[in-house]
């Protein structure tokens, strides 16, 4: 997934909309342009190693031998590269020498003289219309199903977030194929064969071909989920079966909402509440502040509190300040950033400037982009202290205990708040370490020349570093859930743990 920077905002002591963001690679459209590579990577070699906030750490830890040794092997490919999309996957390959997260090159999909897909859903349905195919509807499978007293553990009709299908063995029972019931009708149609499956699991489950969406071939293995043997997860996407009906346990419920994009609070049991919270973004604080207001009362009254992050997506520090009343037990310590003096960062923080609606917000903003020119190469101290403390009058009763679960999927302000939640009493971390991105934050971004790529890059440093580094280590969890504990069993386990 790529995360969207329209802007970032630097508030009060710095508090952070501290965006998950990590070099991937990303679908793009299709490129007609060629582009001079090397002259991008020289574009981009300049101004990351100028305007970064972690360069010269990294570079000072790494030694300028590592460096100057990955500069070259990148620096001969690409002088024979002309592709965007390939020239991006090197220019990235440079890039992740410093670190996984809050970094990034991309293709500027805004920049429309470089970026061109001509292909009408009616081109796109005739490039497909040969594909392998078996006419079935759901009317006819459920027909046939009904007829028949046996079945294999896979046969039924299964739902993902963008696909129906029918998973029915061959005619001559030597595997299962996955039939298309409903998708977009644009690149697959109903009766196309999606998927193709091995008839007999293995140790990891059942060997599987799946067709991405362009119907390329992705050789995968497809395992069963849930305690009820009803979802079934391939390539990253879990899938629930519709048909025959089925029921639920309310573990295989809470799984399958984890890719729900809204929080949302469930009652596990008189003693503990399950809370989903799937992204901190700017945007979910009032969907956050809801769900916590209109289940203020059973959570002030209820024993067990259970916080799932897994899979966020980062955001603001201010989309979380209303659960820490639920948590807080003591003061909580944190330590502020500093700001890497730039011209380039002082136009970013002009920039910021404008985005206020609040003038002396704006004008804070102004004056610590003033304060940079007379200062360029040196990290400057914008917040007031270098550690604050975060005091509440009141400590609640209940809940009494707080499980946070996180994974290596969890960044930047996801870690933040973990940081910060670890400090109390209450809580406990369940999971495995988190994503590691948390050092060096407050993204900006930069152009190319050409307008064929954008740069992300970050302006602030931690006063954490160098004695407490995260970035590409991430914050360990009190109680770690390794491998073979099913990530679908978490949630139970951690109430267990609660409880008993």
């Amino acid at each position: 997934m790529l995360y969207n920077f329209n802007y970032l905002l630097l508030l009060p002591r710095m508090k952070k909309l501290l965006f998950f963001f990590l070099v991937l690679l990303v679908a793009i459209p299709s490129i007609s342009q060629t582009c001079n590579c090397e002259q991008n990577f020289n574009w981009m070699v300049k101004t990351f190693s100028e305007n970064d906030a972690g360069y010269k750490f990294i570079v000072d830890k790494k030694g300028k031998e590592a460096l100057n040794a990955h500069t070259s092997i990148i620096q001969q490919k690409v002088k024979v590269v002309t592709n965007p999309a390939d020239c991006q996957t090197l220019l990235a390959e440079w890039l992740r020498f410093f670190r996984g997260g809050h970094i990034g090159i991309n293709l500027n999909t805004n920049n429309n003289s470089s970026t061109t897909n001509s292909e009408t859903p009616e081109m796109i349905r005739l490039k497909y219309k040969n594909s392998e195919r078996i006419p079935l509807t759901a009317k006819k499978f459920s027909e046939q199903y009904s007829k028949t007293t046996t079945h294999h553990p896979l046969e039924g009709i299964w739902k993902s977030k963008q696909y129906t299908i029918a998973i029915i063995p061959t005619k001559d029972k030597s595997s299962l194929v996955g039939v298309v019931l409903k998708a977009d009708s644009i690149y697959w149609m109903p009766g196309q064969i999606k998927m193709k499956i091995a008839l007999k699991p293995n140790s990891d489950g059942y060997e599987a071909e799946y067709a991405m969406r362009d119907h390329s071939i992705n050789k995968t293995t497809l395992t069963t989920m849930g305690k009820s043997s009803n979802i079934i997860n391939m390539v990253g996407s879990n899938w629930s079966r519709v048909y025959p009906e089925t029921k639920y346990t309310l573990a295989d419920s809470i799984w399958l909402k984890m890719e729900t994009p809204y929080p949302y609070l469930n009652t596990l049991s008189k003693n503990t509440l399950y809370l989903r919270i799937p992204s901190f973004n700017h945007t979910q604080k009032p969907f956050i502040d809801s769900v916590l207001k209109s289940n203020d009362s059973i959570i002030k009254t209820t024993s067990n509190l259970i916080i799932d992050i897994r899979y966020g997506t980062g955001g603001s520090d201010f989309a979380y300040n209303n659960i820490m009343p639920y948590l807080y037990s003591n003061p909580i310590r944190n330590v502020g950033t500093r700001v890497y003096a730039t011209e380039l960062n002082a136009q970013t923080f002009e920039g910021y400037a404008k985005i206020y609606s609040d003038t002396s917000s704006s004008n804070e903003q102004l004056r610590t982009a003033a304060l940079m020119r007379k200062n360029l190469g040196k990290f400057l101290g914008t917040d007031s202290v270098e550690v604050y403390t975060d005091t509440l009058e009141t400590v609640l009763p209940f809940p009494k205990y707080v499980a946070i679960i996180c994974n290596h999927n969890n960044g930047s302000t996801d870690e933040q708040f973990v940081f910060d939640a670890k400090q109390s009493k209450k809580v406990k971390v369940f999971g495995t370490p988190t994503g590691g991105m948390l050092d060096f934050s407050n993204v900006a971004t930069a152009n190319s020349s050409d307008g064929m790529f954008q740069l992300y890059y970050t302006t602030t440093k931690s006063y954490r570093v160098p004695n407490y580094c995260i970035d590409d280590v991430g914050i360990q969890p009190d109680v770690y859930l390794d491998s073979t504990l099913p990530e679908y069993e978490w949630v139970d386990f951690v109430q267990s743990y609660l409880e008993n």
